[in-house]
């Protein structure tokens, strides 16, 4: 049975230190600062092109068709297009 997991590393955010008595709000550390803000970056990019394709109905209702891989080739296409409306 073929696994569909990858075996690329995923980038997890940082989880901040854990509170104790000594430390009521332990300080993080200026890498983990910019870490957390460079994925929070790209993850709001995603989300809003995310959001925008799904803008178009043909990629959130049911899609009853026979073509094999249709639903990749809408996606690209809406992609291409969110893309090309975001360049004006």
């Amino acid at each position: 049975m073929p696994s569909d997991s990858r075996s690329e590393r995923r980038a997890i955010p940082t989880t901040q230190p854990r509170k104790s008595q000594k430390y009521s709000n332990p300080p993080w550390s200026e890498e983990h600062k910019a870490a957390n803000t460079a994925l929070s970056q790209v993850r709001l990019c995603l989300e809003h092109a995310m959001g925008g394709m799904k803008r178009s109905t043909i990629l959130v209702q049911v899609f009853r068709h026979r073509k094999v891989n249709f639903e990749d080739e809408a996606v690209g296409i809406w992609a291409g297009l969110w893309n090309f409306a975001l360049s004006y």
